[in-house]
């Protein structure tokens, strides 16, 4: 696995689904290159001006995720705007939504010029997850890390085919407690304090060690268990909510 930890600026880390640009600036700060995919274009404006604010150079791309050609409907949440979401139920959780038509894009398409420089790919975009995951695996390079939202064993099993053997399962409600290892071989050290909400570390950053595909499995389907019996983010609120990371 390579070790980015003198030279990040070699490497992109890509967020898909930036957001408010939380991760995405953790990701620039530790040196790396950062390509940031947001669908809601004002988020996307509000993030380019406090990049600029901060003298960040991050390449914000407003795009939805999705296999369709064009333009999409993209349901944007009212109260929450992390809930936003191409699906029309997801995105209209807790208070409704506003509609809007946002371009989409493919991820094979936009980072395969990058070769085998991509380090890292977070994906969070409300129920769009496992699409993201598989344009992705039309890339000739495949991406050191990935990590994905609630990802459950149909996700092993597609990650498992592109190649990827290591898992670990990242408990978002604990991020607050997270701090950059000293050793850390993903880029530049800095005394960072995340919120609850942001992604958190990745790779070999995270605590535990690294699960096997079956182990993996287990783990998955007992969260998808528990899930299903504590639904309405019950299970959330109480437990956590946890991303999945996979290494190649």
């Amino acid at each position: 696995m390579v070790d980015s930890s003198n030279f990040p600026s070699e490497y992109y880390v890509v967020d898909v689904g930036m957001h408010d640009g939380t991760d995405s600036i953790y990701y620039a700060k530790r040196g790396f290159k950062v390509i940031s995919f947001e669908a809601n274009p004002n988020l996307a404006n509000d993030a380019k001006t406090r990049f600029s604010e901060l003298g960040l150079n991050i390449d914000i791309r407003n795009f939805a995720i999705s296999d369709a050609v064009g333009s999409v409907k993209f349901y944007v949440n009212r109260s929450r705007p992390q809930w936003s979401s191409l699906n029309s139920k997801l995105g209209s959780r807790a208070g409704g939504s506003v509609e809007i038509d946002v371009a989409t894009c493919n991820l094979a398409e936009q980072l395969g010029a990058l070769g085998d420089k991509v380090h890292m790919v977070k994906i969070d975009i409300e129920g769009y997850d496992f699409v993201a995951v598989r344009q992705i695996a039309d890339l000739e390079h495949k991406p050191a890390y990935i990590s994905v939202e609630n990802g459950g064993v149909r996700f092993i099993n597609l990650l498992s085919e592109m190649g990827y053997r290591k898992f670990k399962f990242a408990n978002q409600k604990f991020n607050s407690l997270q701090r950059i290892p000293a050793k850390s071989k993903h880029g530049h050290f800095f005394d960072v304090a995340f919120f609850p909400h942001s992604s958190g570390l990745f790779g070999e950053d995270l605590p535990g060690r690294w699960l096997s595909i079956d182990e993996a499995v287990k783990v998955g389907n007992a969260l998808e268990n528990v899930r299903d019996f504590a639904p309405d983010n019950l299970f959330a609120e109480s437990i956590g909510w946890f991303d999945m990371h996979a290494a190649l």
